[in-house]
């Protein structure tokens, strides 16, 4: 399911954070973190987060591999490219949920 947001498409689908690798900018002289995400039509999609960037705040507890997350914006669906600048929204394990209610 998806909605139009300018020329990015909002993505409601559940996507999977696959692998979270820590790399070093060498243009930017820092440390950011490539996030690799498996959508729901099997494509891998990919992302780059900046710690201290405004958007980081917002995708730093949902780095977890394995977790779902919805609420994504594809910027490049050729190249698998999503938008850092969107916050996602965590879907939650049903574990998660059980462990809550005792």
């Amino acid at each position: 399911m998806e909605s139009s947001n300018g020329s990015q498409k909002v993505m409601n689908d559940q996507y999977q954070i696959r692998v979270v690798r820590e790399k070093w900018s060498k243009v930017h002289n820092k440390k950011y973190k490539r996030v690799f995400l498996l959508g729901p039509d099997g494509k891998t999609y990919m992302t780059d987060l900046v710690p201290g960037f405004r958007n980081y705040a917002g995708w730093e507890p949902l780095l977890i591999e394995k977790r779902y997350i919805t609420g994504v914006k594809i910027m490049d669906d050729v190249r698998g490219k999503l938008d850092a600048d969107t916050i996602p929204n965590l879907v939650e394990a049903e574990e998660d949920l059980q462990q809550e209610l005792f």
